[in-house]
């Protein structure tokens, strides 16, 4: 990580700098020469942050051990957004663990050059390795059983290097599951529910609406369970925040990007949100079982035995709801847009089916649920 201080750095794309981007720099490339010029142009579809390439220009033309472009990640210019961002802590938190845990353990993610979050503006930038060539993810383009493969042999790796991870379990910025919090989680959903029920009634099937309708009384409940074995959980793991490598020598073929919702929790949570919204359901019925068994042995391979199969089967259909509580809430909370509309209604669709096709509110009998508060320490 750079040691220029994190609370100095440019507040928007027209600020870059280039001898400040060259100070960024210096570090990591020894024999780099001095930024000269810079140019850049907007990416993405995020809608809590404002992504830009910038390429560079060198003294004397050369860039010798420089990068020829880089990614930069700003705080969103929607007003709601942005407020949005700084409530909930995601440009803090993003911050956080490019500096704090990114930079101390080996993850697929791109290389950070720089992070930083001023809390009195607001404002944040994250300086990123550009990754060439990749192909990012579109989560309304369902994914290739290859693509599903990589991305959750990539989750594994990020599961198993922090599984029950002593320090990370201690950052309070990464724990944020007290009863308080849970409880405003819990109200903020069942707020934004009609408003997002109001707002798509037109575009959503009955079906799929009783699913949320039935879920709503229970939100509370599902959110206080306990549920170790614990991990880095992404929390917003889907195809657009991933990026697929091409003819690269590295040794995941995913990075995974968008990092302002990690959490320590429970790792099937990802993975229960990935298979529920990357694919149409024809598809996901396909390649379910056999993905899910894919993770488990991609986690024993890399060191983790304390989790069954069948546990990672009821934590899969236990997690499946996750996919609903994002879909409704991140639609009311961020800026509308016409492909975020398209975006949320798809995923809605998808996690909706899901939960029935899992069977998923099997998990509330009382059965059920006095075996989960008893055993959920147990593999």
């Amino acid at each position: 990580m750079s040691p220029v201080s994190p609370r100095d750095f440019p507040r928007s794309p027209e600020d870059l700098d280039p001898q400040w981007l060259t100070h960024v720099l210096e570090p990591f490339f020894p024999d780099l020469g001095q930024v000269r010029a810079l140019r850049y142009e907007r990416i993405g579809t995020g809608q809590m942050g404002l992504n830009v390439r910038a390429w560079l220009d060198y003294e004397g033309g050369k860039r010798v051990t420089g990068p020829a472009s880089l990614v930069c990640k700003f705080a969103s210019r929607d007003p709601a957004s942005r407020a949005t961002g700084v409530a909930l802590r995601s440009y803090e938190i993003e911050t956080n663990f490019y500096r704090q845990v990114a930079s101390r353990i080996p993850l697929p993610v791109p290389r950070c050059f720089f992070a930083g979050f001023d809390p009195e503006g607001g404002d944040f930038l994250l300086v990123l390795e550009d990754v060439t060539p990749a192909e990012v993810g579109d989560q309304l383009v369902p994914c290739t059983l290859e693509q599903a493969r990589s991305a959750l042999d990539a989750l594994a790796a990020i599961h198993a290097a922090t599984w029950n991870h002593a320090s990370l379990s201690e950052l309070e910025w990464l724990n944020r599951r007290n009863s308080e919090q849970l409880a405003q989680i819990a109200g903020f959903v069942q707020a934004a529910a009609p408003v997002f029920l109001q707002r798509y009634s037109a575009q959503l099937e009955a079906r799929h609406v009783r699913v949320l309708e039935e879920f709503l009384p229970l939100v509370t409940e599902w959110l206080e369970l306990p549920r170790g074995p614990f991990a880095l959980v992404h929390g917003d793991f889907r195809p657009d925040n991933l990026l697929f490598l091409h003819q690269r020598a590295a040794p995941y073929r995913v990075l995974v990007v968008d990092w302002q919702t990690v959490s320590w929790g429970a790792p099937l949570a990802d993975v229960a949100y990935f298979i529920g919204g990357a694919f149409d359901p024809q598809q996901r019925r396909r390649y379910e079982s056999d993905l899910l068994q894919f993770y488990c042995q991609r986690l024993r391979r890399r060191g983790v035995r304390d989790l069954s199969f069948l546990r990672c089967a009821e934590d899969h259909t236990f997690f499946s709801f996750g996919g609903l509580v994002m879909a409704v809430a991140a639609a009311v909370l961020v800026e509308r847009t016409p492909r975020g509309d398209e975006m949320f209604l798809t995923m809605f669709a998808r996690h909706a089916q899901h939960v029935l096709d899992l069977a998923a509110f099997s998990v509330f009998e009382p059965k059920r649920l006095a075996k989960l508060r008893d055993d959920r320490g147990n593999p």
